[in-house]
């Protein structure tokens, strides 16, 4: 779990992509993206990796079951 998202559409930190994929990390839970910002979070596989976000304005404030 990640507060700020290591990948956006626009941008991609490769350090941390890079990090996850050294180890067995099947999914990224990260938030602190804002509804203005929505269109560049990213939801769903890059690189064998889940990322999910679930910031609270993103969600509509209903939780989300991650399993």
């Amino acid at each position: 779990m990640l507060h700020y998202p290591p990948i956006t559409k626009i941008t991609k930190s490769s350090e941390y992509i890079n990090l996850m994929l050294n180890y067995p990390v099947e999914k990224v839970v990260y938030g602190h993206i804002h509804s203005d910002s929505k269109e560049f979070c990213v939801n769903g596989l890059y690189k064998g990796i889940e990322f999910i976000c679930v910031s609270s304005d993103i969600i509509n404030f209903n939780p989300l079951r991650i399993l």
